[in-house]
């Protein structure tokens, strides 16, 4: 309980020590002129702040292949097996990005200032008029320049394979036109889920990023055509991990 206890305390009490730098960081990136230095700059903390995480967990993240930096954005698509996700796919993936979180998130303030500056975007799943509010802000920060990140389950599997994908998850990435990358994670669900909730333990996780699929795919495919094909390529990839 007490390794738990140390990994509780370092991702709320250093996400708020870290909400000092805040101002800081705002005040320093506005003199970056370069769109992608000062994006890079921005994610700097939350990127500390996750990997001090997994660090303090005592989570090691394997990566199977290339970890590309697109300079345009993207669209990342992973499975969601557990909590872990975020801080081992923030600590992981190169390029900034922001992420769809339920909206009990943004309760939390210190949280909530660091996702903001990230282009984080929330979903009250409860709400229909939230997720069309959520799919045209994600449109924008796409069109902005800005990556996402999104798990097209909804949910967590908590380690039970992957479940089915949400097609209007994927609506995003057709109206704005950009490139589609598939995230494989597995392993989180061990660290935490697994044990309900009462213990964080020690583990490996394992990360793929899969090939592009480009924005013309749905020149000749549906929308549902398309997640049904990354679902399986994901399950594929998953299955080999």
């Amino acid at each position: 309980m007490l390794h738990t206890a140390k990994v509780l305390f370092t991702i709320i009490g250093a996400a708020g020590l870290k909400s000092f730098k805040l101002n800081e960081v705002k005040r320093k990136q506005q003199y970056i002129e370069d769109f992608h230095e000062r994006n890079r700059f921005t994610q700097l903390q939350p990127k500390l702040w996750a990997r001090n995480i997994l660090n303090t967990a005592g989570v090691k993240v394997k990566v199977h292949g290339d970890l590309p930096y697109y300079k345009e954005p993207v669209l990342y698509v992973a499975n969601h097996e557990g909590n872990f996700d975020i801080p081992v796919l923030i600590s992981t993936i190169l390029q900034p990005f922001g992420f769809v979180s339920k909206q009990e998130v943004e309760k939390i303030p210190f949280l909530k200032d660091w996702m903001d500056l990230m282009h984080c975007i929330y979903i009250d799943r409860k709400d229909r008029r939230s997720g069309v509010k959520m799919l045209k802000s994600a449109i924008q920060n796409l069109n902005d320049g800005y990556s996402i990140l999104i798990f097209p389950e909804g949910t967590r599997s908590k380690g039970e394979g992957i479940q089915e994908f949400k097609a209007g998850a994927l609506k995003m990435a057709q109206k704005a036109k950009v490139n589609i990358v598939p995230v494989v994670i597995k392993g989180t669900s061990e660290i935490m889920e697994k044990n309900d909730h009462n213990k964080i333990k020690e583990g490996n996780v394992h990360v793929k990023m899969l090939d592009p699929i480009e924005p013309s795919i749905f020149k000749e495919y549906s929308l549902q055509d398309v997640t049904t094909m990354i679902e399986r390529k994901i399950k594929t990839q998953y299955e080999k991990l």
